[in-house]
């Protein structure tokens, strides 16, 4: 008997965990799910509204060198078009 009573109360103890276990991750969904109604509807115009107007942003920036004088000039190299006497399509 005492060997059926020691198996009862290994039972007893891994059911007991379980339930801890079943109870501790049902108090976490609960939690984020909270969180995420929280997020969702009572704070979600708040976060609509800092996004819609956080589209873009206009920043100047002041160039790296030169400072608004021209460095260079660029000059065409060569001309795309048709040369006299060449056959075309069309």
């Amino acid at each position: 008997m005492a060997l059926g009573h020691a198996a009862e109360t290994e039972f007893g103890d891994f059911y007991r965990r379980l339930l801890i276990l079943r109870v501790g991750l049902f108090l976490v969904v609960a939690l984020l799910g909270l969180r995420l109604w929280h997020l969702q509807i009572r704070e979600g115009p708040y976060y609509r509204d800092l996004s819609e107007n956080n589209r873009t942003r206009q920043v100047l920036l002041e160039p790296a060198r030169g400072f608004g004088e021209q460095c260079a000039e660029l000059q065409p190299l060569c001309h795309v078009g048709r040369c006299e006497g060449s056959r075309g399509i069309g």
